[in-house]
Formats: structure tokens, C-alpha cells, sequence
């Protein structure tokens, strides 16, 4: 194993390398014309070459595994992304001229789960036809059909192709090997979808066991194409390990008594279409603040598509567990978001059987509200609404143990910013000798600090 400094060193130069730089951007440059589908002739002087591109790329996966190895996840996973989108920018096309297109594909895509890009994992996996079983095998993993990738696995496992004296056996050697690196690659695939559903660490114990015999027989017999998918499957299993809602939900509350509100949580994520199974960069980054049961509030401002959402269920969940008798108010600025938070909500928690409210009919309140209000756990509101309600029934909130504002940046000068930021401030007065949290996020909020 390569030590710290030799690590960086080794990517020091490459970043550094004024050939090396120019060769990726020259190529994802002309990726982007393509995808735009531009004349060729308006970008016919970008002479790329591609086998060197190719080379880069690996030499960065490469890299990827070896800082994942010592436990440096942010440079590991910069590292994979940018291999990733090496190989993406020269092989996405099928007039790209680099040998083993599809094999390269699925390099990339297997690089960007490794380095926790989920999303760009499943949308790259979707531009290249599996021509193997073994690439078809991973393929459904990374799209999250695991319904096909169960069926096929129990069909190898009880078939006659893969038994173990017939491999051994057959007088084709190179396709023997294949086919134990094809059984056991799905077997371990199998160990994955399993502890999606269950949360038993020994299935990824199994499932590393495998990974890790195949990897030393690639080894040994240099058997470099399968080396390769072999190393990236082991480190997604070391990542998922992390990432995993078991995992991460597990290091705070219990996920695994069957009637605990956390389990529950879980698995109606798993069990969605398609499942979520794993959770972002910037989700897991937020958590020690979010469960920190000494943290009166916080502010979250991510991207668009980055999970803000995620972040806001999580921190609910972990105020039900909290304060079983505690209310929750998401404060929604919009009735379109309020409609979508209460359809995404209430579809999770439902199993879990909390219930979730939306008040509508704006700054009116009515016997109907005074109604859900006492029967609900997670109450959703614009402002104008959460205003009626402090209006006509201040006792609601002395019953508040966490609320979320969400779209936290409408603050400003025109009338309604201008009030958002009265009620939220007369909310916090008003709230302050009680044992009640805030989670204000947004998308756009540039000065945290500052908000916090």
C-alpha cells in the first residue's frame, strides 16, 4: 500500500500536468458538442486523443481505490469522479474509437457508485448495453432493479450451468473461471440486495468474503478486465456499509427491534419504486447536527436534487422518537410544495402510522383545522396558515417540539418576505422556553453562517 504522501504526491502531478489537463478538457469538450448535437466541422480542431484519455481515467479510479483504502472518502471519491468522467466523455458515443467501449462504460458507472454519485452511476449504466452476464448482473444492481437481479441469481444458483464439479471439469478452462467469477460475483450481488431488505451485517460479511477470494485470483491469474470490476465491487460494498440507511439511521436510533419507529422508516424507503437504499454525501454530512438531541436548531443549505428533503424526514423522524407526544410543523411557503411534502410524507410515515396533516383555505382557520390539529403528529402549513393558527390556537404550539421552514431564504424586502421574517421571529420568542428544535433549509441561502 502506497503511504499518505505518496498518494498525493502521485495526484499532485496529475493535476498539475498541463498535458494531462488539456487532454480531459479537450475531450469533454468535444463530449459536450456531441451531446448538443453540434456540426462537426464547428469543433473538427479539437484533436483528442482518446487512449490517452482512456489511460487518465483509470489512472484517477485507480487512485480513487487507493485514498478509499486509507480512509480519505473525500479525495477518494473526488478521484473516482473524475476517472468517471474520463471514461464517460470518450466512450458515450457509439462513434467513439477506444476498443472495449461497453466494458469501459460499466467502469465508469461502477467509479461514480464508488465515489457515492448514485444518480450519475444509474444514468451512465443506462447508455451502454450489457453484452455479458456479469455486466448485466451489475447493471441491474446499479439501476435498482432487484426484483430481475433476485430472479436471475436463484435461477444460477439452482441451474446445472454453474455447478461447481462441472466447472471444474470442463475441458474450457477461460470460460470456467468466467463462469465461477459470474456465480460468485452474483451471489455476493444477492448478499446485497438481502441486506437492503433486512439490515443483517452478516450478509455483507459474506458478500466481502467472495469479493475478496475472486479479487486474489484475478490477482493471481492477471486476469485484468475482471481485477478491475472485482476491486470497484469491493469497494462499494465498503461504502455502502457506510452510506446505508441501516448504518447511518443505526448509529442513533434502533433499526432493528420490528416495531420501532426507525426500522420502520427504513424499510418504507427500501420498499419505494425505486428503493432508496443509501444516502447522499451531503445528507450524511448533516446528521451528527440533525440527531444531536443538544442542538436547538439548524440551517441547511444544499443544492437543488441534493436531498434537502431527505434531511427534513430524518430530522422529524428523530423528534417522533425523541418526543413521542410532540407535534411537528413543516412550514411549506408555497401550497404546491405543501401538497408535495404532505404526498411525501405521509406515504412514509403511513406504515409507521404517524400521521400527516395539511392545512389548506390560507389565513382562515376553522373547526376543521382545530380538528387535525389535535389528531395529527406532522402538521404542514404555509405561513399565512401557521399565522391563523397562532392567532386562534396558541396552546398548538406549546405542544411544538421540532419545527422545519422550509424555502429558509424568503426573507427580504417585499410585504410577504418581510413578514415571514415577523412570524419567524415571534415564533422563536414565543417558543424559546420550550423544548422546541428548528431546521430551516434551502437551496439557494448564501450565508449560513450568518442565518445559523
Amino acid at each position: 500500500m502506497m503511504s499518505r504522501e505518496a498518494l498525493d504526491k502521485k495526484l499532485q502531478l496529475l493535476e498539475m500536468n498541463t498535458s494531462v489537463q488539456t487532454a480531459i478538457s479537450k475531450a469533454v469538450a468535444r463530449s459536450l458538442f456531441r451531446t448538443t448535437n453540434e456540426p462537426k466541422e464547428n469543433y473538427a480542431y479539437l484533436s483528442v486523443d482518446d487512449n490517452l484519455t482512456n489511460h487518465i481515467g483509470i489512472e484517477y479510479i485507480d487512485l480513487g481505490c487507493k485514498f478509499f483504502l486509507i480512509e480519505d472518502y473525500p479525495t477518494s471519491s473526488y478521484c473516482f469522479t473524475k476517472g468517471a468522467e474520463c471514461l464517460e466523455s470518450i466512450h458515450t458515443f457509439e462513434e467513439d474509437t477506444v476498443m472495449f467501449r461497453k466494458y469501459y462504460g460499466l467502469i465508469a458507472s461502477m467509479a461514480f457508485y464508488a465515489g457515492f454519485q448514485y444518480s450519475r452511476a444509474f444514468v451512465i449504466i443506462k447508455k451502454f448495453e450489457e453484452d455479458t452476464p456479469l455486466a448485466s448482473l451489475i447493471s441491474l444492481f446499479i439501476k435498482r432493479n432487484f426484483d430481475e437481479l433476485t430472479d436471475i441469481v436463484e435461477n444460477m444458483v439452482v441451474g446445472h450451468e454453474f455447478e461447481e464439479s462441472g466447472l471444474i471439469e470442463s475441458d474450457d478452462i477461460n470460460r470456467s473461471i468466467e463462469k465461477i467469477f459470474e456465480i460468485n460475483i452474483a451471489k455476493s450481488l444477492y448478499c446485497f440486495v438481502q441486506y437492503f431488505y433486512t439490515g443483517d451485517e452478516n450478509l455483507l460479511s459474506k458478500a466481502k468474503e467472495k469479493l475478496d477470494t475472486l479479487l486474489s485470483i484475478a490477482e493471481t491469474e492477471r486476469l485484468v478486465a475482471l481485477w478491475w470490476v472485482v476491486r470497484l465491487l469491493v469497494i462499494i460494498l465498503d461504502g455502502f456499509r457506510q452510506s446505508s440507511l441501516w448504518t447511518l439511521v443505526g448509529n442513533y436510533h434502533d433499526v432493528h427491534s420490528p416495531d420501532s419507529l426507525a426500522r420502520k422508516y427504513v424499510l418504507s424507503l427500501i420498499y419505494r419504486n425505486p428503493p432508496i437504499t443509501e444516502l447522499f454525501i451531503s445528507q450524511r454530512a448533516a446528521l451528527p447536527q440533525i440527531f444531536n438531541p443538544d442542538t436547538k436548531g439548524t440551517v441547511v443549505s444544499i443544492p437543488t436534487s441534493s436531498g434537502k428533503t431527505r434531511i427534513a424526514e430524518l430530522a422529524i423522524l428523530d423528534s417522533l422518537i425523541r418526543n413521542p407526544e410532540g407535534k411537528i410543523l413543516y412550514i411549506a411557503p408555497f401550497r404546491s410544495l405543501a401538497y408535495e411534502i404532505e404526498n411525501s410524507l405521509g406515504t412514509l410515515f403511513a406504515t409507521a402510522q404517524v400521521r400527516v396533516s395539511h392545512l389548506y383555505g390560507g389565513s382562515l382557520f376553522t373547526s376543521l383545522d382545530v380538528e387535525e390539529l389535535s389528531d395529527a403528529h406532522v402538521v404542514i402549513a404555509t405561513p399565512e396558515k401557521t399565522k391563523a393558527i397562532f392567532r386562534c390556537q396558541k396552546d398548538f404550539f406549546q405542544s411544538l417540539s421540532f419545527v422545519v421552514m422550509d424555502e429558509g431564504h424568503l426573507l427580504g424586502g417585499d410585504n410577504r418576505q418581510i413578514g415571514n421574517e415577523i412570524f419567524y421571529e415571534e415564533l422563536k420568542y414565543y417558543l424559546k422556553d420550550y423544548s422546541c428544535k428548528y431546521l430551516l433549509l434551502s437551496a439557494v441561502l448564501p450565508n449560513t453562517s450568518e442565518m445559523s
